[in-house]
């Protein structure tokens, strides 16, 4: 196939999981494909918009969790084992209901699996003879957006009010020690600069949790963060190591996170290593503030001293690390370092990793046999309280990525995901089945229902 041809995408996807940043900008990432990219809704019981014979290539996203037994739509379940086209999963998560999560990927045939498991352990989660038509390749959870890909322009070390600043979480005991870390850090590291009397602000509850442009406010702050390797090493292909943690829990609610590890959880863990960097990383390098992380190998990105500080697990040398944050020049040099090699290089971007997926399009793709045409209603005015395609959620709508230069009706078959509102997207195809007349007739009708940009 020629790598000129552009092929027709469907991203599939759970418009509840986009209440995060780093999903919407995974989700969003797909935009910058040179193929025609399209979105849907492919979760709980909404039904799809349009039949997957008109697309190319499908891609369920890790939003739509195969981890759970019927969570993906019945709509896709139906078609997708069918569909002649490419498929694709980007998965994420895959310690957790394992076994559901291969039973699926059998079931839908995937041809690709973007998976987060390191290389070394993909053939022990995903033994080639239950798959052995499917390609499996090593991603991260996430990546640096384009909107991170600038200079870096942050306030100075000398300006921010705190050593450090830390949101953890408490995650259940079925995740093992690696999970645990994301509060044991937290917890010492506060302790610790108190008894210090370091400036910090360092929580670990739910009701303290930051989200949106308050988040990298939050993160310009402070000289430092706080971060730990992500994921989980405890495999629950059944999910039975949750559930006996949870029954021992109804019946002795104090037992302590010590005692249900060492009796439901030890035996599993480690077994596969799942230790990977967090794209909360990305995020607090592309700001200017520097990261103090318990020792790990961050999927190869990172190196001790170079780019981050490397607390010991034992914290045996958080005073040393403490006085570091208190050097201007060191910790000025860090930052600009890590954001050279992680940021600037380009290597870690939504950009390189789209080029990826889009050279494994051009390789794997062919064009779907037939084509099914299929109709659509054009509406005007609010978003739906149900999206459908093309649509992230009510309150957040995808934008188009083709050109936003003002369309002639003999441009709209090109780019017709320009002339319509997020909200009321309709598939390509839809367009193309239509008169030239009334496509022409329609061209500024659908020009005014989408409004101003945003």
């Amino acid at each position: 196939m020629s790598t000129a041809s552009r092929q027709r995408v469907l991203v599939v996807y759970d418009d509840f999981a986009t209440h995060t940043s780093t999903v919407m900008q995974h989700l969003e990432s797909f935009g910058l494909s040179r193929h025609e990219v399209h979105y849907a809704v492919g979760a709980r019981a909404v039904p799809l918009p349009i039949g997957l014979a008109a697309f190319d290539a499908v891609i369920v996203h890790y939003s739509v969790r195969l981890s759970l037994p019927d969570f993906i739509s019945p709509d896709l379940q139906r078609q997708l084992p069918g569909f002649s086209g490419l498929k694709i999963l980007y998965i994420q998560d895959e310690y957790d209901t394992t076994e559901t999560a291969r039973k699926w990927m059998e079931r839908l045939a995937f041809q690709v699996v973007f998976t987060c498991v390191p290389a070394a352990s993909i053939a022990l989660v995903y033994p080639s003879k239950r798959f052995p038509k499917t390609e499996f390749v090593p991603t991260l959870t996430g990546f640096v957006p384009p909107q991170f890909e600038r200079p870096l322009s942050a306030p100075p070390m000398s300006v921010r009010p705190l050593r450090l600043a830390y949101r953890g979480r408490a995650l259940p005991v079925w995740y093992g020690q690696l999970g645990r870390e994301k509060l044991l850090i937290g917890q010492r590291m506060k302790e610790i600069c108190r008894q210090q009397q370091v400036a910090c602000d360092i929580e670990w509850e739910e009701q303290h949790r930051i989200y949106g442009e308050d988040w990298y406010r939050f993160l310009m702050s402070a000289r430092a963060t706080l971060a730990t390797e992500s994921g989980s090493n405890v495999f629950d292909d059944d999910g039975s190591i949750r559930r006996s943690v949870e029954a021992e829990l109804v019946a002795r609610p104090q037992a302590s996170f010590d005692e249900l590890y060492a009796r439901h959880v030890a035996p599993h863990d480690g077994k596969i290593k799942m230790n990977q960097i967090s794209p909360r990383v990305f995020e607090a390098i592309s700001v200017g503030t520097g990261l103090v992380l318990f020792e790990g190998e961050y999927s190869g990105v990172l190196q001790p001293w170079v780019h981050y500080l490397p607390l010991a697990k034992d914290f045996s040398n958080a005073s040393e690390i403490l006085a570091k944050l208190s050097d201007d020049a060191f910790m000025t040099e860090l930052v600009g370092r890590a954001h050279r090699d992680v940021i600037e290089s380009g290597k870690y971007s939504y950009r390189a990793a789209i080029i990826e997926l889009d050279q494994l399009i051009d390789r794997l793709g062919r064009r779907a046999r037939t084509l099914e045409l299929f109709s659509v209603v054009l509406g005007v005015g609010e978003p739906p309280a149900r999206p459908t395609i093309g649509v992230v959620s009510p309150e957040r709508s995808f934008r188009s990525f083709a050109t936003s230069a003002p369309l002639t009706s003999s441009e709209a078959d090109r780019n017709f995901t320009e002339l319509v509102a997020p909200s009321q997207l309709l598939a390509r195809g839809a367009w193309r089945v239509l008169p030239a007349r009334l496509r022409t007739a329609l061209g500024p009708i659908v020009r005014r229902a989408r409004g101003p940009k945003e």
